[in-house]
């Protein structure tokens, strides 16, 4: 009795052990070799990652669209030449600077965008010519510099369907319509001081364009070229009665413009814009008494620069 009494007790104490040597080795960490044969989980990407990836044909960056995007006001300066030929031969030429006043709106989204303006110049040039005066005897010409009075309204639309080939690009191409309206009054002209001749050009015109922009932070760089004919060209000169049509010609323009997005609702930007259009000859006017008289070829270059805000 006392020996097994006393083997009990020791045989309880190895019970006691194994089960916790069991309890130990059921809750000591998996084989390394049998741990690399399962497999282990990689993190993932956020689920917005494949929105913010570039593919050739992407959205446009937003800074893009925010500079693109608003009701903008700009004020600028506008220099520009005016000159009338015959067979390669200067008749008159025109030029000056003119403030410009513009007021227009905009909105570019991922893609597709439009934009409409309305743009205004008031001012002086100087004018450097001739005056012809013609009778039943024949014609004879008296030079002429005298000051030239201006009021110009050009009204734009354009439709946009842009991407984003690689980070930070906006390619934008674009189609446009516009129209363009110059008044001009000639003071004092001739030795008989008639008082002013007066001429008001209207032409509407299409084009297609190509805008490139840079997006770095805030700042918008931009390029841009268009391309594009006038038609329904024509001029109204008084004192003489009638209106000359207009031979249609190229129209085209190069712009640079450096946009800062201070805040998504508040841009401002600098460009300069260079531009020529042209008109070509008109029919012959009969004017009567066996007199006739015809609008030359003409082309007028100018480069505007301008500063200005757009909002919202």
């Amino acid at each position: 009795m006392h020996i097994h009494t006393t083997l009990t007790p020791a045989l309880l104490t190895l019970a006691i052990l194994a089960a916790g040597t069991a309890t130990v080795a059921q809750a000591a960490p998996v084989n390394p070799q049998q741990e690399s044969n399962t497999p282990a989980s990689s993190p993932q990407p956020p689920a917005s990652a494949p929105h913010r990836a570039y593919h050739f044909f992407g959205a446009l960056p937003d800074p893009a669209q925010q500079a693109d995007s608003g009701i903008t006001l700009g004020l600028g300066i506008l220099h520009q030449h005016y000159v009338e030929t015959i067979a390669g031969t200067t008749l008159d030429s025109e030029r000056g600077s003119l403030p410009v006043y513009r007021l227009g709106y905009a909105g570019q989204w991922r893609h597709f965008g439009f934009g409409v303006s309305v743009q205004y110049a008031h001012g002086h040039d100087y004018y450097d010519g001739s005056l012809e005066s013609c009778t039943q005897a024949g014609c004879s010409c008296a030079p002429v510099t005298s000051r030239t009075h201006n009021q110009i309204v050009d009204l734009t639309t354009a439709l946009d369907d842009g991407f984003s080939p690689v980070q930070g690009l906006a390619v934008i191409p674009e189609v446009l319509l516009g129209e363009h309206y110059w008044h001009r009054a000639i003071d004092g002209v001739g030795p008989s001081d008639l008082g002013s001749v007066t001429e008001n050009y209207l032409d509407l015109y299409y084009a297609g364009g190509l805008k490139l922009q840079y997006t770095s932070g805030p700042v918008v760089l931009g390029v841009e070229g268009r391309y594009g004919r006038t038609f329904f060209a024509r001029m109204a000169a008084d004192p003489l009665d009638g209106t000359f049509n207009l031979g249609h010609a190229p129209v085209y323009s190069v712009r640079a413009q450096v946009t800062w997005v201070a805040l998504p609702w508040l841009k401002l930007h600098l460009r300069d814009t260079y531009g020529s259009f042209s008109y070509g000859a008109s029919q012959l006017l009969h004017l009567g008494n066996g007199l006739t008289a015809q609008e030359p070829h003409s082309r007028t270059q100018q480069n505007l620069v301008e500063v200005g805000i757009t909002l919202l």
